[in-house]
């Protein structure tokens, strides 16, 4: 059998690790394409046509998906080589020369390497057409174009190649190092360092319990600082669990044999899978954090976004009609609303004064229009805004009243301002 039908053979057994390697690489690098894509494209991070709010939220998806790609593809060129090392052992112990099946492993990994960088570019595109499409014809914002963008392509694929090329340098000299009898014992090397304390274990549940009462029942939203801390020691609390894991089930094996033993292939099994991954498990929990945060994080913006907009902007539409002109009908309304893409779900109407630029209601023509109760004695206005005072914002109340009309200023605030648009005064 020749050296290229046996590597054939072990293609064909470990087609699932060559798979899975090409299918994480392409992955990651066509999120990374698509955050390029955004960031590098001047229409989109154009505030006059995407208001900053959001074009500003590319920015940390970006770095991190930077950052996760530095981590990622050295970590599983790792792990794709380290389970071809037997092989690349029985090779050497069958007279192939290490130089040889050294530059055969580079030549392997190159190709992998442009395979996923290829699809991955592709894939990448594909999304960000799709993004782009969705936002411009689904979300109608207007001065967006679907373009190719190289600069996009270029830093992305320059990116990964410096990845590549640093993991495949690193690793074939790693591993053009090693002799015949590491490679071979290189799966039992994770029974090393595998000592778990009791102690220290429920320590870092004690750490936890701490952090999620704290959290639950005490937790003040004033007191900011107290979040980090308490992230500080959940992380440590975290570690602690992590590392001394597997006293667990040394207290199993102590505390109920019979249950350890009946079941001792699996706990076994899981002492060495988790002994060989124990090290990258924290940055594994810290990443599906920063994942769900991020996924879960545009829902409650987008309520957060949603409950501020009613209040600034009760209404999108206002128009004044003064002796009954320029009176628009309902169903000319309705029309205009639907020619815009958009319902009109409530139309009101309330008299009111314009005074010194600023709009003027009766407070009786409040409370009845929108069912409140709001008392204002006669003689006196209240001058209404919709920002609290504890925003930590410098205000400036805009409404001023004549004193010679004969009433007094008292200032207050709307605790619903989903009422009133802007800055108004009552009156009786």
């Amino acid at each position: 059998m020749t050296y290229g039908e046996m590597r054939w053979k072990i293609f064909r057994y470990h087609y699932k690790s060559y798979l899975l390697y090409f299918i994480c690489c392409g992955c990651m690098i066509a999120g990374f394409q698509v955050f390029a894509g955004i960031f590098m494209n001047s229409e989109f991070m154009n505030p006059e046509i995407v208001t900053s709010y959001i074009s500003s939220d590319i920015y940390a998806p970006s770095a991190i998906a930077a950052l996760l790609s530095l981590f990622f593809i050295p970590y599983s060129h790792g792990c794709f080589n380290r389970q071809l090392k037997k092989d690349y052992a029985v090779f050497l112990s069958l007279g192939l020369d290490a130089r040889t099946l050294n530059r055969s492993m580079i030549g392997e990994n190159a190709l992998i390497a442009a395979a996923s960088l290829a699809a991955g570019l592709a894939a990448g595109g594909l999304l960000s057409y799709g993004f782009y499409f969705y936002i411009i014809h689904v979300l109608h914002v207007d001065g967006l174009h679907m373009g190719f963008n190289p600069a996009s392509y270029a830093v992305t694929a320059g990116w990964f190649i410096l990845l590549y090329a640093g993991s495949i340098a690193w690793g074939a000299y790693a591993d053009f190092r090693q002799t015949i009898a590491a490679l071979l014992k290189e799966s039992i090397r994770a029974r090393k360092g595998m000592s778990s304390s009791k102690l220290i274990f429920l320590l870092g549940w004690v750490l936890e319990a701490a952090v999620i009462a704290y959290l639950f029942f005490w937790y003040d939203a004033d007191h900011n600082n107290n979040l980090a801390v308490c992230f500080a020691i959940g992380t440590i609390g975290m570690l602690l669990i992590i590392f001394h894991f597997m006293a667990a089930v040394d207290f199993l094996k102590t505390r109920l044999p019979r249950f350890y033993y009946k079941n001792l292939f699996f706990f076994t099994d899981l002492a060495h899978r988790f002994g060989s991954t124990k090290k990258i498990i924290p940055l594994t929990a810290v990443l599906l954090g920063l994942a769900i945060f991020f996924q879960a994080w545009p829902f409650a913006a987008g309520q957060i976004t949603k409950r501020d907009v009613e209040i600034m902007h009760p209404y999108q539409i206002a128009y004044p009609v003064i002796d009954g002109m320029n009176r628009i009908s309902e169903q000319n309304l309705h029309e205009l609303a639907e020619e815009n893409h958009a319902k009109i779900i409530k139309d009101r109407q309330i008299d009111f004064l314009s005074f010194e630029g600023n709009s003027i209601f009766s407070a009786e023509k409040i409370n009845q229009l929108f069912h409140k109760d709001y008392q204002v004695e006669e003689g006196t206005a209240v001058t209404v805004f919709q920002y609290p005072k504890e925003d930590g914002r410098a205000h400036r109340l805009l409404c001023r009243v004549n004193q010679a009309a004969g009433l007094q200023v008292a200032e207050g605030i709307a605790k619903t301002g989903r009422c009133f648009n802007g800055l108004f005064c009552c009156f009786q």
